[in-house]
């Protein structure tokens, strides 16, 4: 028998789901954007399956739930440039839109699998996802000389948010009894983390602790005295180790925020991280107060922008970059 007919005999749709699901799930951290080229091409095949008639949308409470709550959001944006008359020079700006609205093709593919097995392939492609990250981020601090690790992103920010989130589905896959070997999830989240303070990506690091004790409350009625000593426990020595490994770059990158808000309260300085961030944030409350319910359109930031950041000694950089 032909080698690829053979291939294909044993590689149904059940095992094209679990290995779809488990690149998907383990490589932002490590790849990048790879994960972007293969979620859209496995949604674009799947609405190719239900526009055939070869595949049902998978319609339950929670997908339902999901589905209004995004198409909704999808909406209000496109309402949002009707009113303002942006809506032809903001056309361009919708299209990251088409990932939101591929997710009840998508949730039905993905459904014809066990959703217990999947909910276990994810957090176990999650924790490799997890130490691949940390091993990246070792390689490119300490081999590369990077001062932020970046992974397969290229960009420190983005890869710590995906490392996080791999962090968040170790943990809840853990907490949950989804998986019941909880010590290398343990350890592959403490990888995560490691991995985030690599980035130097403070406003990250924030919201993994944010992140953990949302994580934390929702499992909180498994929680037994055994388990809370051991989780005790556990907490104690991730912190000593991180320290130990880490504490340079904390320090480091703490100097450097303390270095930024004085530069912006003494000198009003917006050319740092810091500096741009509350620009930014200035520039948005006062387009929310002029315009609360329906905003200015999308096409409209470069402008506000020019004209927020106009008064400041980076105006020029920023808003060509921008």
């Amino acid at each position: 028998m032909n080698p690829f007919i053979s291939f294909r005999r044993h590689l149904t749709p059940t095992q094209i789901n679990v290995y779809f699901s488990m690149v998907c799930f383990f490589s932002p951290p490590m790849l990048g954007s790879v994960v972007s080229f293969v979620f859209h091409g496995g949604a674009f095949w799947s609405g190719l399956l239900v526009v055939a008639g070869r595949r049902r949308l998978n319609i339950d409470r929670h997908m339902a739930a999901m589905t209004v709550a995004i198409y909704a959001y999808c909406a209000a944006m496109v309402l949002a440039s009707i009113v303002n008359g942006t809506l032809r020079s903001d056309v361009t700006h919708f299209l990251p839109l088409i990932t939101l609205l591929f997710f009840p093709i998508s949730y039905s593919t993905w459904s014809i699998t066990d959703k217990a097995t999947l909910a276990r392939i994810a957090v176990l492609a999650s924790a490799t996802a997890c130490c691949g990250a940390l091993l990246l981020a070792l390689i490119q601090y300490y081999g590369i000389g990077m001062l932020r690790a970046e992974g397969g992103a290229g960009n420190p920010i983005v890869f710590a948010t995906v490392t996080c989130l791999a962090v968040m589905m170790c943990l809840a896959g853990a907490l949950s009894g989804i998986e019941k070997a909880w010590r290398p999830l343990t350890v592959a989240a403490f990888a995560g983390v490691v991995a985030t303070l690599y980035s130097g990506s403070r406003t990250v690091w924030v919201a993994l602790l944010i992140a953990v004790v949302a994580v934390l409350a929702i499992n909180r009625q498994t929680f037994t005295r055994a388990s809370i000593r051991r989780l005790l426990a556990i907490a104690g020595v991730s912190i000593v180790l991180t320290a130990a490994i880490a504490f340079p770059i904390v320090l480091d990158r703490t100097h450097v925020l303390l270095d930024d808000w004085n530069a912006l309260v003494t000198e009003g300085d917006h050319s740092t991280p810091l500096g741009l961030r509350v620009g930014l944030w200035d520039i948005g409350l006062d387009a929310f107060r002029e315009a609360p319910l329906f905003g200015h359109g999308i096409s409209a930031s470069r402008a506000l922008t020019k004209q927020g950041l106009g008064r400041t000694k980076v105006s020029t950089t920023f808003t060509t970059a921008f």
